[in-house]
């Protein structure tokens, strides 16, 4: 019955562009892992950023979503998962998976002789990319994102309301000083993108799916929304130390 209900979801869908996260989501996930980072790494980083006149990791958080169409050769932002905890990746021959991407472009900036230019390029790839991974919509290849809510008063996809509305009114710059204190403490040794990506697509399972129904429209409750931003959050903490960690582990 539960996968009857995820085929008519998907299958009353049509796909439409997505961007993870938002522009404030991304800033917050890449201002957070900055203050995690090693001094050596950090020294790296502002080396690389500086060629281009860029200052911090923040500046180039969003620069993939810019690029995208520009560049047909550029990587999903997706994981591209089955909306069932049995299914494998779903990405062809022409386009890597966000996983995928992660892995080559670290290779990348551990590599000392790829080019300044390589490396940059690398750098900005892996600090949007892992931010996609840990937002739930990006990690499944089924259209649940495009279910109808609304959010306050205002109609949207259900994606737009994760990557934007649902992430409240504070400041980029507010909810990093918010959640400072929560990524310092944090400890995860998980470095596995693929299994980041398992964890975004059960949060869809097990959370979000749930709370929609196809064709109908779906009012998110203020419990729902503060539900919502509560794991947003925890996402964004989440990418913001693996993101760190993986950084501080290639540029050491």
């Amino acid at each position: 019955m539960f996968r009857l209900a995820v085929s008519i979801i998907v299958a009353s869908l049509a796909a439409t562009p997505a961007h993870a996260w938002g522009k404030k989501g991304h800033a917050v996930i890449a201002g957070l892992a900055e203050r995690q980072l090693h001094p050596a790494t950090q020294q790296k980083v502002r080396a690389l950023l500086a060629s281009e006149g860029a200052s911090d990791l923040k500046s180039v958080a969003s620069w993939a979503d810019a690029i995208k169409r520009s560049r047909p050769d550029a990587p999903f932002h997706s994981a591209r998962l089955p909306l069932r905890r049995d299914g494998f990746l779903n990405c062809n021959k022409h386009k890597m998976c966000a996983t995928d991407a992660v892995e080559k472009y670290i290779g990348v900036l551990r590599d000392d002789a790829a080019s300044a230019d390589a490396q940059l390029e690398a750098l900005k790839f892996v600090v949007h990319l892992v931010g996609d991974i840990h937002q739930p919509l990006h990690a499944t290849q089924s259209k649940i994102g495009h279910v109808k809510v609304v959010v306050g008063n205002q109609p949207m996809i259900l994606h737009q309301a994760w990557d934007t509305a649902l992430l409240g009114d504070q400041s980029a710059r507010e909810m990093e000083l918010e959640l400072t204190a929560r990524a310092s403490a944090t400890r995860d040794s998980n470095n596995d993108p693929n299994k980041w990506a398992m964890e975004s697509r059960d949060i869809v399972l097990n959370f979000i799916l749930p709370q929609v129904r196809s064709g109908e429209k779906n009012t998110l409750t203020n419990e729902q929304r503060k539900e919502s931003l509560n794991v947003i959050k925890d996402r964004i903490v989440l990418a913001s130390v693996r993101l760190a960690n993986i950084l501080n582990d290639a540029l050491r």
